[in-house]
Order: C-alpha cells, then structure tokens, then sequence
C-alpha cells in the first residue's frame, strides 16, 4: 500500500464516489478505512473504532470471519468461476440454489436468479416481472408502484421506484410508469389513522385509482425495512397485496439482502 500522503492526495482525483460530488471529496476528503476485523475499523491514521453501521449494512458476521475466509480460499483454489448462461452451470451454484429453495419452502420459491448485488437484483426483478406478463399475453401491464421513502438501489430502474426523490432528482426524466404510494405507517401516514386495515385500505383505493399491476414495496423477506431501518409492518404489506387483486408482488432488500420476486 502506498503512504498516506498519496493516497489522500489522489483520492477524489481518480475515484468517483457513489451520489458524491469530486469536488467535494476533494474538500473534504472521506476518512480513508485501511483494516478491519471483527467489529472494528482502523482508518489511515491509525484510529480504531466500532463499526457499528457493519461496512454498507451487509457485514453481518464481522469483518475477517475465519470460516467465510476459508470457504473463499477453497473455492478459489478449485474454481474462481464459471458461468451459468445457457450451455454451461457450476456446483457451487446449484447446491445454493437447493439450499434457499429449502429455505425458502414455506414460501413457495423454487428457483433462485443470482446477480451481483442488490441493485443488479432489484433491476432484475423488475425486468422480469415485465416478462411474465408478456409472456402470459398480457403486454398492457407495464406499470410500477413502489412505497414512497423506500430505497431500491443505483441503477436506472431501482432508482426509478426509489421512494425518496432525492435519489431521482439529478437522474429524471427514469423510467416511465412508476407511481408511488404513502408507507403503511402508523406514525405521519398522510391519513391520520393508526388503524392498520384502514391503512392498508386507504393505500390499495390509492393503488386502484392509477390502475395499477405491479406493486413494489421495500420489504425485505427477513425484516422488511424501510431506508435501512424503519420496519413496515408486515400484516399491512400483505393486506394491501390481497387488497388489490391479480398483482406481481415483489420484495426488495437492495442493501442488506438481494431482493426476491413472488408472483
């Protein structure tokens, strides 16, 4: 590794950081992260501190994890990888599958589509669910509903159902045919109930106004969270799915998990 000097120096001179300025980066340079282990960090200058956000949200058995070192070294050793296009598949891809589909069970998934992360599934998901419909001879259904203030990652469909315009501004006009809908929250829903029913009511009215066909929430399957932390109550999400009929239901989770897909 090059000396400190160097690498605060040409930090934002060569790296783009993700929704930053270069400019910015460059006034206020980001605390460069050098190691980590367990729980901790320690930056460039030697600090060490709890790491209690855990890397983006998705360091959830800690940093240097023996085990997840091990698993890595022997799979690197027998096959860095191999594609599963059409033609060709690999072992440890179809045993994960089989593992998840177990998993999963319960909630009827069969089949599992790996991607690269969050925003690569979130993209995904949504390019499929388009299929389906095209496929069962219904083209018509092309439009997207997704909570507001829910995230769904970076690229150019996840940042199209993002809930927070925020993350919308400096990108629009995205994709066209995406509506979004309050959260069903109890606490500053627009509605001015605490009732779940007539939450979850008030929001499918909403949803049937637009016509829609597809609906979005950011839910993830173990923790339906909202920005990376507000929970959604689980029985609302399911009450307005069943409110509105013959939907494509997808669930997301762009950070901590990769979104699944329930139709």
């Amino acid at each position: 590794m090059r000396e400190a000097n160097f690498l605060t120096e040409n930090n934002a001179k060569h790296l783009w950081h993700p929704m930053a300025h270069a400019g910015e980066m460059r006034a206020n340079p980001p605390r460069i992260i050098k190691k980590a282990s367990g729980v901790e960090i320690t930056d460039l200058d030697g600090h060490t501190v709890l790491d209690a956000v855990g890397g983006l949200w998705n360091v959830n058995l800690g940093y240097s994890c023996e085990p997840i070192k091990k698993a890595i070294r022997d799979q690197l050793d027998e096959l860095p990888y191999y594609s599963s296009f059409r033609g060709t598949t690999n072992p440890p891809m179809i045993e994960l599958s089989w593992e998840l589909s177990e998993f999963f069970k319960p909630d009827g998934l069969t089949r599992a589509f790996f991607t690269s992360g969050g925003s690569d599934s979130v993209e995904s998901a949504l390019r499929l669910a388009r299929q389906y419909h095209k496929l069962k001879g219904q083209p018509e259904r092309t439009k997207f509903f997704a909570l507001k203030k829910g995230y769904h990652g970076t690229h150019f469909g996840g940042a199209s159902v993002n809930g927070n315009a925020n993350f919308r501004r400096a990108y629009e006009p995205l994709l066209p045919g995406v509506f979004h809908l309050p959260a069903p929250w109890d606490y500053r829903n627009p509605f001015n109930t605490t009732d779940g029913a007539e939450i979850a009511r008030r929001i499918a009215a909403l949803f049937e106004e637009e016509g829609g066909n597809y609906f979005d929430v950011r839910q993830a399957i173990l923790g339906h969270l909202q920005q990376g932390g507000d929970p959604t109550p689980f029985d609302r999400i399911q009450a307005t799915r069943l409110a509105s009929d013959s939907i494509t239901f997808l669930c997301a989770e762009a950070i901590k998990e990769t979104p699944a897909s329930a139709v």
